[in-house]
């Protein structure tokens, strides 16, 4: 049940929510661009692989059949806007899908797909259903999202082969209308649900849904003619998958033991540590006159700084680890070392030959975008599985790990500048941008049920370990940014930004623990020494009793020869102890 401060914090994150909509839609953002397109889906798409991962978490702990519904719908919706930052980020369509009805018409009916997966997932969570019915079905979740992917494709090619616009015109109608309809009622049933103890905060779910119910009925409005409105239903959408996200994570970290302020506050920093930057860059790019700022000392500085950063963090864990071993720590040493070397490589490279003042280097992001997809689901499996965990000579792997991300990166810059000279810079960037957002959006999804599992095992305080989690998973936000922004532009520095503020604020948390811990080791010694010499007293009074017992037996003249040198040999042996 929804509590008093629950409440408020609800009505007031509206309030904020909405004010910041208006200001973005009034700074008047690029909407009808390739990158103003790669921007929204992008924001999106980490929402919904935000939701998906919290969902895939929840089910663990609770595997109601209802919730395969709600992943499925999450899992759709994470295809639709994962492909559509990829397709972009690769082809750099132009002019771009919304812009014509065609496209709108393909938004609303990827909302009416959702709007229906959702719709019946809040009607088996309010209704009993039978444990028989094909709702329930194991296999639900892959079908549902296998059905959705493959009918959304089929309307993408159809807006590509029909050309005139006035069919789509009368389809979106109908499937918006089923959209707005199969929101409100999905919100109306998690709204009767409320004061119930559902798995989920039906009260968060039922504004999410009426917000989606917006946003679908604002695209039907701009279906004759597509605008700028365009913005306020994506933001819609965003604050949709917020309140969702909230509605999902908070309440699978408070019924695993998680103080509910903590809960809400691990929540709130998964859902907002990319979407702050991105409509940070936005607003400040309609402040700014100029949308380029060369300054290459400070970028410099800033990757100096993180490559120090991680690398004496990865020193940090690993002399750590040698005494409270860690399942899946290793794993998040080795990409920080990876970052090490990447972080050095992104310092030096104006000052290399075959390097452009104009441009940045991707391969560092590139190949880190590789190594978390891999590294950070081995992370999740030995957090999951600690008992099949080995123990491996950790130095000999971190030294190997250094060697091979130091001939990576240098091949790939090789590689790069070849590419360059045959393909150009347009094709480069392409391929680049899909790869960086592919394989991140991959990663995430592992590090937020990583970070997930953390907080359920640690009551949702602070460890070592999910400061390392809370370390990789900047570098992760920050690819997603250098895919989404040209180099020196606001939102490229909006990276750089968010890269300082990491340094700081993890470099006092990191130095905050360990004087912590040193404070609690020196208080452990001391107890321990106060002990000892407690325990050696009175060890020693009773070697004191036992040696006076054996002397009074010793002179006693009825006692044999045997007797005696078994005496003797005892306190000879207290002696000893005693010594």
């Amino acid at each position: 049940m929804l509590t008093r401060d629950g409440r408020g914090r609800i009505v007031l994150s509206l309030v904020v929510f909405f004010c910041g909509v208006l200001l973005l839609y009034l700074s008047d953002p690029p909407w009808s661009t390739p990158n103003a397109a790669i921007s929204f889906y992008s924001v999106l798409a980490f929402l919904c692989v935000t939701m998906t991962a919290s969902a895939a978490t929840k089910i663990r702990t609770d595997p109601a059949p209802t919730n395969r519904w709600f992943i499925a719908g999450t899992s759709y919706a994470s295809i639709v806007f994962c492909g559509a930052a990829v397709y972009y980020g690769f082809f750099n369509e132009s002019p771009v899908a919304h812009s014509l009805s065609s496209g709108i018409f393909l938004n609303l009916f990827a909302f009416a797909i959702t709007g229906i997966i959702m719709f019946v997932f809040s009607y088996v969570e309010s209704y009993d259903v039978k444990k028989t019915s094909i709702l329930y079905h194991e296999r639900i979740t892959p079908v549902v999202v296998a059905v959705g992917s493959i009918l959304f494709l089929i309307m993408l090619v159809a807006t590509r082969v029909i050309l005139d616009q006035f069919v789509f015109l009368i389809a979106g109608y109908i499937v918006g209308a089923v959209a707005v309809v199969t929101y409100l009622g999905a919100g109306y049933y998690m709204y009767q649900l409320k004061a119930s103890d559902s798995v989920h905060d039906s009260f968060r779910l039922c504004i999410a849904f009426w917000l989606l119910a917006g946003a679908s009925a604002n695209h039907i409005l701009i279906l004759p003619y597509p605008s700028s409105l365009w913005i306020i239903s994506m933001s819609l959408m965003g604050i949709s998958f917020l309140y969702a996200n909230v509605a999902t994570s908070y309440t699978f970290l408070v019924n695993v033991g998680v103080q509910k302020n903590l809960a809400y506050g691990v929540t709130v920093f998964l859902s907002a540590i990319v979407v702050v930057p991105f409509v940070a860059s936005r607003i400040l790019a309609g402040v700014f006159l100029t949308s380029m700022f060369v300054e290459i000392g400070a970028k410099v500085i800033i990757h100096l700084a993180a490559a120090i950063l991680a690398g004496a963090s990865a020193y940090a864990f690993h002399d750590r680890i040698k005494y409270r071993p860690s399942p899946g720590q290793m794993w998040i040493i080795i990409l920080l070392l990876y970052w090490t070397a990447a972080e050095i490589v992104l310092m030096a490279s104006h000052i290399l030959p075959g390097y452009s003042i104009e441009v940045e280097t991707k391969v560092p992001y590139i190949f880190g975008a590789f190594a978390s997809a891999i590294v950070i689901p081995m992370a999740v499996r030995r957090t999951l599985s600690p008992q099949k965990s080995k123990q491996r000579k950790l130095t000999q792997v971190y030294i190997l790990t250094l060697i091979f991300s130091i001939v990576a990166i240098t091949a790939g810059e090789v590689v790069r500048i070849q590419f360059l000279s045959i393909f150009g810079l347009s094709a480069a960037t392409a391929i680049s941008t899909a790869i960086m957002l592919g394989l991140s959006y991959l990663s995430l999804f592992a590090l937020l049920t990583y970070v997930l599992l953390l907080s359920s095992a640690s009551g949702g305080k602070l460890s070592f370990n999910s400061l390392g989690a809370g370390l990789v998973s900047v570098w992760i936000v920050i690819t997603i940014l250098k895919a989404n922004y040209d180099t020196w532009t606001i939102g490229w520095w909006s990276a750089e930004i968010l890269m300082i503020l990491a340094i700081i604020v993890f470099t006092f948390i990191l130095v905050r623990m360990f004087i912590v811990e040193s404070n609690r080791s020196v208080k452990r010694e001391k107890r321990a020494i106060a002990f000892s010499k407690f325990l050696s007293e009175q060890i020693a009074v009773h070697q004191t009793a036992a040696i006076d017992a054996l002397s009074s037996i010793s002179m006693d003249t009825k006692t044999g020869n045997s007797v005696l040198g078994s005496v003797s040999n005892a306190m000879s042996d207290i002696s000893r102890a005693n010594e």
